[in-house]
């Protein structure tokens, strides 16, 4: 089994209500590329590599995420060749609690028949909270995975993302909006861009009403 590990080295960014909660992992996003992560590898000449959406195929990030961050241009890409790769958020004074994670993932077009094994495991007290077959996830589609967990003691705890493959080519894998926030947080609705023909339909309306206006400004003189 090969293993690479990144490390974040981001710190909470304070207590918030559930409600009003900002994401705890700085930079879950990578909008500032690898700012704040550290990588650990088996192979120090393999590292993940940062993606700009549009690139290669990749879309932007539109599955149903709870992360308090917005869909961002960039994403984190690890390269099947990578073999495993941790990222590890180190957070100060988390307080006693329930809190929500996630993340999403895309698989590229690229290599979806590769044959190795490979997996991703999201761990958090060092304990691992979720494990995902990269080899069963569908290709070309943003999924978004989550789960909860329980801090009994006010401390420094890391949260960790693990990539692992055999030694065999496996899928690549790209990830966007880690998060953890206190649970209960409900994060805002998706803005939404009008259609074009959405868009007609107001201009429409809007000459509707305006040709309404002036008739009526013309009955009164």
């Amino acid at each position: 089994m090969r293993q690479f590990i990144i490390t974040a080295l981001a710190g909470v960014v304070g207590a918030a209500s559930p409600a009003t909660a900002a994401n705890l992992v700085a930079n879950g996003s990578f909008e500032n590329g690898f700012d704040g992560w550290e990588a650990f590898s088996d192979d120090t000449s393999l590292s993940p590599a940062i993606v700009t959406y549009g690139a290669s195929g990749i879309p932007a990030d539109n599955s149903d995420s709870r992360s308090p961050d917005p869909v961002g241009q960039q994403a984190a890409y690890f390269t099947s060749a990578v073999g495993s790769l941790q990222f590890i958020g180190g957070f100060s004074a988390l307080t006693p609690g329930r809190y929500d994670f996630g993340f999403s993932i895309y698989l590229p077009s690229d290599n979806p028949d590769n044959a190795g094994n490979a997996s991703l495991i999201f761990e958090f007290l060092l304990n691992p909270l979720l494990t995902l077959d990269i080899t069963t996830q569908p290709a070309r589609t943003w999924l978004h995975y989550s789960g909860s967990t329980q801090v009994t003691t006010t401390g420094a705890f890391d949260l960790s993302l693990v990539f692992e493959r055999d030694d065999l080519l496996s899928r690549d894998i790209v990830i966007d909006r880690v998060y953890l926030v206190p649970q209960g947080y409900t994060p805002p609705p998706p803005s939404v861009i009008p259609e074009p023909a959405t868009w007609a339909m107001f201009i429409a309306g809007f000459g509707i009403v305006g040709s309404a206006m002036r008739r009526r400004r013309t009955a009164i003189a």
